[in-house]
């Protein structure tokens, strides 16, 4: 056998939920123990194929992990990869391709499927302190008498800003 797995073209690209279509963030990574990618499935699928997952920023170079077609597969289940947390970390934040490549039981070696484009952001947004506003102690509101007098806000000492952080308050 010469032949790569899919007669020996690129794989469909990989599926994604939505939300990772959108971002990639902390959140996200925690909840899903990483990020959960679904193989189309390809026609000439056996047992033993190996399907190579890549993730990176720059497309089909780091290898992140590996799956080997079982017969489950073959008669029809989902093939489920999931990008690991601490992969995912490693690599970054910004701009990430997400590829795989399969490769046959003799040892063919096919194509990169078509990398999807992803925006990682694993930025945590620090838990702000309550701003102190002394008109609206008394009643926890803000009304036009305390507007029409000096209104101040007060921020308390936030550790984790950064030269250049803004804070803008609004009602």
């Amino acid at each position: 056998d010469k032949t790569a797995p899919n007669s020996g073209n690129p794989g469909l690209e990989l599926a994604f939920a939505d939300e990772v279509l959108i971002e990639v963030t902390d959140d996200y990574l925690v909840a899903n123990a990483g990020v959960p990618a679904r193989v189309p499935r390809w026609s000439d699928m056996r047992t033993e194929d190996v399907a190579r997952f890549y993730w990176g920023e720059f497309p089909d170079v780091d290898l992140a992990g590996t799956l080997v077609i079982e017969r489950a597969h073959v008669e029809g289940a989902p093939i489920d990869f999931i990008f690991d947390e601490a992969f995912v970390h490693a690599s970054g934040t910004g701009q990430r391709f997400a590829s795989y490549s399969l490769t046959d039981r003799a040892g063919v070696v096919g194509p990169f499927s078509a990398p999807v484009t992803l925006n990682v952001s694993l930025a945590k947004l620090p838990d702000l302190p309550r701003p102190l506003v002394p008109l609206a102690e008394a009643d926890g509101l803000v009304d036009l008498e305390d507007v029409r007098r000096t209104l101040t806000v007060s921020i308390q000492l936030i550790a984790d800003a950064a030269p250049g952080d803004e804070i803008f308050p609004f009602w």
